[in-house]
């Protein structure tokens, strides 16, 4: 299990896949310091290989959840092993950027619209903005 974990990190860090690193490095010692505090608050005398577990428990997790995203074809190096995979994702995330871009193009339109529709009437020619003033009617 440490051969393969050390494998597989060494790959993620030629990748440079850095914040992935951190991130998940970081939730699994998180994780196993809750186990070790969860053991050491325990009434029962707990045998090292109690201990041992919990740091075998952090690189399981890191493998699984490392092995899982770059089989997914996530990161740099997922990226670089599942291309095709990458590449539909890719295409799938810029179809959504240009219907959201699209729909925003057509809300603002309708904004538009909506204001030359609400000044309509109040160009220079119009009654609003007419310099010349008529006189009040006679009163009767």
């Amino acid at each position: 299990q440490l051969t393969l974990t050390t494998t597989l990190d060494g790959a993620i860090v030629g990748s440079r896949d850095f914040t992935w690193i951190v991130a998940c490095g970081t939730c699994t010692c998180l994780a196993q310091l809750a186990a070790l505090r969860a053991i050491a608050v325990s009434n029962f005398a707990a045998p090292i290989s109690l201990v041992f577990a919990t740091f075998a428990a952090r690189l399981l997790v890191y493998f699984l959840a490392s092995g899982s995203r770059v089989a997914l074809g996530y990161g740099p190096l997922g990226r670089a092993l599942r291309p095709a995979l990458a590449a539909k994702r890719q295409q799938r995330n810029d179809d959504r950027r240009r219907l959201r871009q699209q729909r925003q193009q057509q809300k603002r339109r309708q904004g538009d619209d909506d204001t030359t529709s609400a000044t309509l009437g109040k160009g220079e020619n119009s009654p609003a903005t007419s310099t010349t003033t008529t006189p009040p009617p006679p009163p009767e």
